[in-house]
């Protein structure tokens, strides 16, 4: 994991190549819970080594990780998002969800402040 960690950020660093910014795709989540701030512990086990190995590697660098407005709705967070009313809904009441990249997907209500907070917490996890 540490050399397929590294490896782009050195590959750079040997070309003179300034790095500030290193970006996790999409798959720094467990599958099926896109978007819940939770990290794949089969991809990274301890995400919070990672950081500090980049950072090392790399002072000042900054960390950036793939996210949308949608939850899975496997996720442990889309129960607390619907429970609070955090999640987009139909004229009817439902919850709007939709298949397109995931069975399921919850739309985050940023027009709504409370989820707004509670999105921005679920971010500050690193």
């Amino acid at each position: 994991m540490t050399r397929r960690l590294l490896a782009p950020i050195e590959g750079m660093q040997e070309r003179d190549i300034p790095v500030h910014v290193f970006h996790y795709d999409c798959f720094w989540l467990r599958e099926f819970h896109w978007c819940d701030f939770v990290f794949s512990k089969e991809d990274f086990p301890d995400p919070s080594a990672n950081m500090a190995l980049l950072k090392k590697k790399s002072p000042g660098l900054k960390v950036c990780v793939w996210i949308n407005s949608y939850i899975g709705d496997t996720s442990p967070v889309f129960k607390e998002a619907v429970d609070n009313g955090y999640l987009l809904k139909r004229r009817n009441g439902d919850i709007w969800q939709w298949d397109l990249w995931q069975g399921g997907m919850g739309l985050v209500d940023f027009t709504n402040p409370a989820a707004c907070e509670w999105d921005c917490q679920l971010a500050r996890i690193y």
